[in-house]
């Protein structure tokens, strides 16, 4: 479900329906690199205004970013926004129409080793504009 490695194909592998019907990916899909330590993710987001990647980290309870334009290393990720207390298990990250980010977050981690509190918000959303998450970090583009 989650990795510190990030992989990489070409678009036409991704579009060739025989390839995806075929279970024969060996070869098809490069290890690019590790993020470094607790960085799994679940969803990405690739931004093409900025060119930078988004991804939700599950471990950190934050939102992090690699722009693509860098090589691809741990010292070039950065965390546009962290929260342990309002981020707790960012399991969805996904764009509208004009290019605004959107997270959906929950307190699985509290279900799973405690309890829910019932009277809390265990669901949220953290939305923003990609060129303001990435402002002043390592992925940002000035």
């Amino acid at each position: 479900m989650v990795s510190t490695t990030e992989f990489g194909t070409y678009t036409s592998v991704l579009q060739n329906k025989p390839i995806a019907m075929s279970g024969n990916y060996e070869g098809l899909f490069e290890a690019l690199g590790d993020r470094g330590a607790s960085t799994q993710s679940t969803m990405h987001h690739y931004d093409a205004k900025t060119g930078v990647l988004f991804y939700a980290e599950v471990n950190r309870n934050s939102i992090g970013c690699w722009n693509t334009n860098q090589v691809y290393g741990a010292d070039n990720h950065a965390v546009v926004h962290l929260d342990n207390r309002e981020l707790i298990y960012p399991s969805d990250l996904t764009s509208d129409h004009d290019g605004t980010l959107w997270v959906l977050t929950n307190n699985l981690p509290n279900w799973i080793y405690s309890r829910l509190n019932e009277s809390d918000f265990n669901f949220r959303v953290w939305r923003q504009d990609p060129a303001v998450a990435i402002r002043g970090t390592k992925c940002d583009n000035l």
